[in-house]
């Protein structure tokens, strides 16, 4: 009965022509080819918002956007900014303006690669994939006004090198990955307490996977789910589950057929499935847009071919019209072949290609697209900042008002 109301509100807005507009960012293109922010309405219509081009607000902008009550964004860039670490950034949807909140640094963590989170205090959470305490990377919190702290320093045995994000439970905690370090430098699972605890819950071992670069899938608050690059059977990457107490399963490895090299999360969807996507491997040798049930079964719903997109390395998103909505980095039919936006009907299971990405404008987008909150729709940040946890600073805060060098 649920999949059945699921599908029925799916249709009911579809057939109202109900259009909404996503957000995204390209790594490259735009003015100076140092990447974009861009948004584009489900017919196909893109409009460039802000160019990355004189790299004081940072070069290569890496993973999804998030937003606030207002519909400001919030990101991240892997390069650039006064101290060439990257930058954390506010997108002024009002005037189009952005300003540069934090410039990472070797000191405070640098290169940050996925994308922020926005916590139950109102504070934005990410993690920096190089520098710190330990040169491995770093968890950090930061307000909307550029006030940075550093709440953990990886490296070592508690994982190191961070390429994914933050994903808060309905405990408290953050829960992440790492690409390597962890008892075998394949990579860990952990845990991340508000009062300042860190936990490893799992170390990769290569048979059970290796290298994850996305984030975990939370389901029911308490197992996560999520998937490696590496490891796994076939060393193609794998499928893998694990308790917010660190129970752990693989159950499923990627192959030449199902793809391989999922560099994305999953997708946890309404219709009780989880979706993603893989960089390599399938029938046509350049990725796959792949369906997963709870117990690890894999199906492949589309094989990228080049001309409609390739090497896919960004996390879905569902829009509330039912769609999933996703980038590759590279593919396309322009001559750039500098990736595509695509959309999948979990209904009628089509993937259309939406637009494709070309010389003119934004390019190669490894992160993924949100729906843009429109002024009516419910003020979602505003009510999950009610409830707030008191994070302990176990390192000093850096940083001032609007800066943090």
């Amino acid at each position: 009965m649920k999949k059945l109301l699921f599908t029925i509100s799916i249709a009911a807005f579809q057939y109202c022509g109900a259009q909404v507009t996503l957000v995204g960012m390209s790594s490259h293109g735009g003015f100076g080819n140092h990447g974009t922010i861009y948004s584009i309405n489900t017919a196909g219509s893109l409009d460039t918002l802000f160019n990355f081009k004189d790299g004081l607000n940072g070069c290569s902008p890496m993973g999804n956007l998030v937003q606030d009550a207002d519909g400001n964004l919030y990101g991240v860039t892997a390069s650039c900014g006064s101290n060439g670490g990257g930058t954390l950034f506010k997108y002024n949807k009002k005037n189009h303006a952005v300003t540069t909140l934090v410039n990472f640094s070797v000191e405070i963590g640098g290169g940050p690669l996925g994308s922020l989170t926005f916590g139950s205090d109102g504070n934005l959470y990410g993690m920096t994939n190089v520098g710190g305490a330990n040169s491995a990377g770093t968890i950090f919190k930061c307000s909307t006004d550029g006030v940075l702290t550093i709440l953990e320093s990886f490296g070592g045995k508690d994982g190191a090198n961070p390429v994914g994000s933050l994903k808060e439970g309905a405990d408290g905690n953050f829960y992440g990955m790492t690409r390597m370090g962890g008892e075998f430098n394949k990579g860990v699972v952990f845990k991340y307490s508000p009062f300042g605890m860190y936990t490893v819950l799992h170390s990769f071992n290569g048979l059970d996977g290796a290298a994850p670069q996305g984030d975990v899938a939370l389901v029911k608050d308490s197992i996560l789910y999520g998937v490696t690059t590496n490891g796994g059977t076939y060393n193609g990457g794998a499928v893998f589950s694990c308790s917010t107490s660190g129970k752990f399963q693989t159950l499923n490895s990627f192959n030449s057929s199902t793809g391989t090299t999922p560099f994305g999360s999953l997708l946890n969807a309404e219709d009780g499935y989880l979706y993603g996507t893989t960089y390599a491997s399938g029938a046509n040798y350049f990725g796959t847009l792949f369906r997963c049930d709870y117990n690890g079964k894999i199906s492949v719903l589309t094989n990228f071919d080049n001309t409609n997109g390739a090497n896919p390395m960004s996390t879905l998103a569902m829009a509330s019209d039912g769609n999933i909505y996703g980038t590759t980095s590279n593919g396309g039919s322009t001559k750039a072949q500098a990736g595509v936006i695509f959309r999948y009907n979990t209904t009628s299971n089509l993937y259309t290609t939406i637009y494709q990405f070309d010389e003119n404008g934004p390019q190669s987008a490894q992160g993924g697209v949100i729906e843009m909150i429109s002024e009516r729709q419910p003020n979602v940040m505003a009510a999950a900042g009610k409830a707030t946890h008191k994070h302990t600073m176990r390192k000093t805060s850096h940083g001032k008002t609007g800066t943090a060098e």
